[in-house]
């Protein structure tokens, strides 16, 4: 795979105005490799949190989850790509952190 140079690679003089006009990168590795590395972390980690601790997955919404404790809803969670938001009990939240924490290593 072959790119430009990026902008500002002569003005930081990483490269002089004749090579950069004259040669390109040359990638030695597909960037691509793990395209969908996002996509598996998100489905292990929403795996995770159904099987393991025991979330609900909505219907009309797969990324967003919750955890019912004794009849009462403790923690809803959105979950995108490698991202996620929680909201939920204190207490419900830093046993949910916890775990993840050691599941995880985070």
């Amino acid at each position: 795979m072959y790119i430009e140079w990026p902008e500002g690679i002569v003005e930081l003089e990483f490269i002089t105005k004749e090579e950069k006009e004259r040669t390109c990168v040359q990638f030695r590795r597909y960037i691509y490799r793990n395209i969908d590395a996002a996509l598996r972390w998100q489905r292990d980690f929403t795996k995770y949190l159904m099987d393991e601790c025991v979330f609900v997955q909505c219907h009309s919404n797969p990324c967003i989850l919750y955890k019912y404790e004794d009849g009462e809803l403790k923690i809803v969670m959105s979950i995108h790509v490698d991202d996620s938001l929680c909201a939920g009990t204190r207490k419900s939240l830093q046993k949910l952190y916890a775990k993840v924490r050691k599941k995880y290593k985070i």
